[in-house]
């Protein structure tokens, strides 16, 4: 009995010698694949971390690119509405401005004038003193421009 006993026990010894074996086999695999694992995860967060600057220059590129713009469209506005020489609003602007004041006249009953000035004879003056002097009286009656 007792080598029953004894053989038993050397089997049972044994199947826990296989058993240990294979926890160690598994416990190396598992950690074999957390290496593989993290290597994985720390490449994709670097590939990650590349995208994000990237994608943060081309943010801040068309952000200056945006404000580059808006500078422009507003000294296109101005171009556009505008004289180049006395800086007061050209015929276009006068018009706006016209049609938004007989919109407001007609919407609260009121009534509204216009008062024109001309020079009469600039040609003359141009003609006679040059475009620089008709320049020099075109921005000194400009001068009296009210809005």
């Amino acid at each position: 009995m007792e080598n029953d006993s004894r053989n038993s026990f050397i089997k049972q010894i044994a199947v826990l010698t296989k058993k240990l074996e294979r926890c160690e086999q598994s416990r190396i695999l598992i950690e074999r694949a957390k290496d593989h694992y993290d290597l994985v995860n720390q490449s994709l967060i670097e590939r990650l971390d590349k995208q994000k600057d990237l994608l943060d220059k081309k943010t801040r590129d068309l952000d200056a690119a945006h404000l580059e713009m808006m500078a422009k469209n507003r000294e296109l506005e101005e171009v556009s509405t505008t004289d180049g020489l006395t800086r007061i609003n050209n015929r276009r602007r006068i018009n706006d401005i016209l049609s938004e004041e007989c919109l407001r006249a007609q919407r609260y009953g009121i009534r509204f004038s216009v008062i024109l000035i001309d020079i009469d004879f600039f040609k003359n003056i141009n003609d006679n003193f040059g475009h620089p002097a008709g320049d020099k009286v075109e921005k000194n009656c400009s001068c009296i421009y009210i809005q």
